[in-house]
């Protein structure tokens, strides 16, 4: 007897519909996912939107110009609750409803101890795709401060590291008397009986010219210094830069070297320094006032020179080597000319004591010169001095002045 074998069927169609199940699956999957990803794009983007919002309305809030309400102006005392208001964006997917609210502190009782200042919060909601409420919110807190108070922290520092001497600004002569309403009061050396001229203490700005009691408007910047002295018949080196001996430079009838400042602007002119030599006579101490133009921006522009007594010249060039003759020259960083604004960038300031000074407006201090003599009459000229590398704390560097070329 012949056995049949029994015939499976129907196998390769079932593989094929559970082939096709698990695909279905993983392309629902798929679609989930990036429907997900989508919902999640558009409540990041809106989200960001909201974002914006609650920042503007802050900085709006923050955007006050005076304190008190005033007509046409945006006031601390008007930032108040608001709201809720509907806010649609350009070119946004959804409408948003915006609520400020504000809370005054201090409390009652604390206004003596505790500084005013409003506590603000920011909430921003919408509804997403999937009609559920979503919220941003933003805090901050806005102190009742007085706008012009706020902008002197831009104001630029005098640029001292140490405390002001007297708590007054550094350009102020220490001589000078604190005349305890904001002012002072210095006698420039040399003057006649009675002038003196009026310090602002904070800017350090001449403010006045006084005669006895008269006193009049001066608007004016100091420029002050010392003249130094290594009139030796040897060539002046970096150590006598930064540590000169000779006594101060006089003629045969004891005349000593003068101070001048030759303006530009605001007009041309000269202003006649007046200076002093302290008991040794090694060097001269100097104090220009310096009128400055009377519209804004308050500035001068000019150079500062020295003039030898009658009977003593400057030397003619750079390379002149006359031993009769004497050079000045300038303590200085660099040896640029002038300030960027007349020639091409270069690394000077005002301050850095240049040949030529350009729209100075604020006063100057330690613009300071060493005379040396020209040279012996043989071989090479004499020439201003570097600075001395053995004492890289101090710079004793000097440069061309009078002549400059």
């Amino acid at each position: 007897m012949t056995t049949q074998p029994s015939r499976q069927r129907g196998v390769s169609l079932i593989e094929a519909l559970v082939a096709m199940a698990v695909m279905g699956v993983g392309m629902l999957g798929v679609l989930g996912l990036q429907a997900s990803l989508r919902g999640n794009a558009d409540v990041s983007k809106q989200r960001s939107e909201a974002v914006r919002i609650a920042q503007e309305t802050i900085e709006t809030a923050r955007a006050f110009s005076v304190l008190g309400a005033a007509p046409g102006a945006s006031a601390y005392d008007a930032i108040t609750s608001a709201g809720p208001t509907t806010v649609t964006p350009v070119g946004a997917n959804s409408t948003y409803s915006v609520q400020t609210i504000v809370t005054t502190l201090p409390g009652v009782g604390q206004e003596n101890t505790v500084p005013p200042y409003k506590q603000i919060v920011v909430n921003v909601s919408w509804l997403d795709r999937s009609n559920e409420t979503q919220t941003v919110r933003l805090a901050t807190t806005i102190s009742a401060t007085a706008p012009e108070v706020t902008a002197a922290l831009g104001t630029p520092g005098d640029a001292a590291p140490v405390q002001r001497p007297a708590g007054r600004h550094f350009a102020i002569p220490q001589l000078a008397v604190n005349l305890g309403n904001g002012t002072s009061s210095f006698t420039p050396p040399g003057a006649a009986s009675g002038v003196s001229w009026t310090f602002n203490n904070s800017s350090g700005f001449i403010t006045q010219l006084c005669i006895s009691a008269a006193c009049t408007d001066f608007p004016g910047r100091l420029v002050s210094g010392f003249v130094n002295f290594a009139t030796d018949t040897s060539a002046p080196t970096p150590a006598n830069a930064e540590n000169p001996l000779s006594p101060v430079l006089t003629n045969a009838s004891f005349d000593a070297v003068a101070v001048r400042v030759i303006t530009t602007e605001p007009a041309a002119g000269t202003v006649t320094c007046f200076r002093q030599a302290p008991s040794g006579g090694l060097y001269l101490s100097y104090f220009c006032a310096v009128p400055i133009t009377a519209v804004q921006p308050f500035y001068w522009s000019g150079r500062v020179e020295l003039v030898l007594p009658v009977g003593l010249d400057l030397a003619t060039s750079i390379t002149d080597n006359s031993a009769s003759r004497y050079r000045v020259c300038r303590y200085t960083t660099t040896a640029a000319r002038v300030v960027p604004h007349l020639i091409a960038p270069s690394a000077i300031r005002n301050e850095d004591h240049p040949l030529d000074y350009y729209r100075v407006p604020t006063s100057l201090v330690a613009q300071n010169f060493l005379v040396v003599r020209a040279g012996t009459g043989a071989g090479a000229a004499f020439d201003c001095p570097a600075d001395d590398t053995a004492t890289p704390e101090v710079s004793g560097a000097t440069w061309h002045h009078q002549p400059s070329s």
